[in-house]
């Protein structure tokens, strides 16, 4: 299956799911929330470090958490490193497990020169966005020859992501006193 290249920008990535799914689904994505502006920093930040598949598994994965009305804190803190959203997060997962096989990057060798490049498009990350995409706008979704309301396959999916929110660490490592523990 090929993937295309994440959209970085808030208004490529409404105009890329308007264009691909329809503009009902896109009209729920403010191009200016803050959602929206931190998603995109996060993927330019990844791709200027190098870490072009985390950037494009981020991408795809923060639109999805979009579409499917996550909470932006959440949505925020996705670690595209985790590899939580491909297995069961509960017993009443209705998705497989595993969700798809997350295929390593295609290097090539550039002509007579020795250097190698890998292709960083996510086909898994991809194949989420569109199962939650089928999920919302459809209410069904075919999975292995089989249809899954699309209500318990978001749910499944939320449930997923929600797994993979990485939290940040703390600034002071004591407790206040009088504390057994950190908050919640």
């Amino acid at each position: 299956m090929s993937a295309p290249v994440t959209p970085c920008a808030p208004e490529a990535a409404v105009a890329f799911i308007q264009g691909l799914f329809g503009t009902d689904l896109a009209k729920g994505l403010d191009p200016s929330s803050r959602l929206a502006t931190t998603r995109a920093r996060r993927i330019t930040e990844l791709r200027r470090c190098g870490d072009l598949r985390h950037a494009e598994r981020y991408g795809w994965l923060s639109l999805t958490g979009r579409l499917l009305g996550m909470k932006a804190s959440t949505v925020t803190r996705l670690d595209p490193s985790s590899a939580a959203f491909v297995h069961r997060a509960r017993s009443r997962d209705v998705l497989p497990d595993p969700l798809g096989e997350d295929v390593a990057p295609t290097l090539v060798t550039v002509g007579d020169t020795g250097l190698q490049v890998s292709d960083p498009r996510d086909p898994l990350g991809y194949r989420v966005l569109q199962l939650a995409i089928a999920a919302v706008r459809d209410g069904i979704v075919e999975l292995d020859g089989q249809r899954v309301g699309g209500g318990a396959a978001a749910a499944a999916l939320r449930e997923r992501l929600g797994g993979m929110a990485w939290c940040p660490p703390m600034r002071c490592t004591t407790l206040p006193p009088g504390r057994r523990h950190w908050p919640m």
